[in-house]
């Protein structure tokens, strides 16, 4: 289980996607699902064609089972955050300033 509800991180694009990547065995992620059913099965058929491929050697490396490095999404090493601002005027309230803060 893994939450960043509220990091940054979450902003970054492909968040979800590369987390499911780097890590395949999350089962939930920001309070839901990591992987839908569809993804569940790819995972699980991924999985059984590497156990044929590697039943020789007996005892299988963790790193077989992990996504291929050229099939990464790449991780940027920096994002964009844009804001706009508006005016608001003449709204109904108490506005906060020097004196009542």
């Amino acid at each position: 289980m893994l939450s960043l509800a509220g990091n940054p991180l979450q902003l970054t694009n492909h968040y979800r996607e590369i987390v499911k990547q780097r890590f395949q065995d999350l089962r939930i992620l920001d309070g839901t699902p990591a992987f839908n059913e569809l993804e569940e099965n790819a995972k699980k058929k991924f999985r059984k064609k590497v156990v044929a491929r590697l039943s020789h050697l007996g005892d299988i490396p963790a790193d077989a089972f992990k996504v291929p490095e050229a099939e990464l999404i790449p991780i940027e090493s920096c994002a964009t955050l844009e804001v706009s601002l508006r005016l608001l005027e003449n709204m109904q309230g108490t506005y906060l300033n020097a004196d009542n803060c």
